[in-house]
């Protein structure tokens, strides 16, 4: 969680649209370990994955970053960001990124 919020600047909002709670409950949790329900951290598994698979796609840490907060024309022009807080949208960026890398966008 603390690799997102710093490295890819995601908000304690964004945090908290990701597991499903809101950013004051996540403001309680702040430094306590084992407080995710398995869905929750199912979650973030699933959204670190997306960003490794982003630098992998983008080539860098800061291209992700930049590319998760901008609005993408294959995303209906949402931003990435928006779209982690549900599956389908999770699912909607990791087929972006594999399009990106199969040269297809």
């Amino acid at each position: 969680v603390e690799e997102m919020a710093t490295g890819y600047e995601f908000t304690a909002q964004d945090l908290a649209d990701v597991l499903d709670i809101t950013p004051k409950t996540l403001s309680r949790w702040k430094g306590r370990t084992n407080v995710f329900s398995h869905q929750q951290a199912d979650r973030m598994m699933i959204v670190k994955s997306i960003l490794d698979l982003g630098k992998k796609v983008l080539g860098s840490e800061e291209r992700v970053k930049n590319w998760i907060h901008q609005p993408v024309f294959a995303l209906d022009g949402h931003s990435p960001i928006e779209l982690f807080k549900t599956e389908s949208g999770r699912r909607l960026v990791e087929n972006t990124l594999h399009q990106i890398q199969l040269g297809i966008l």
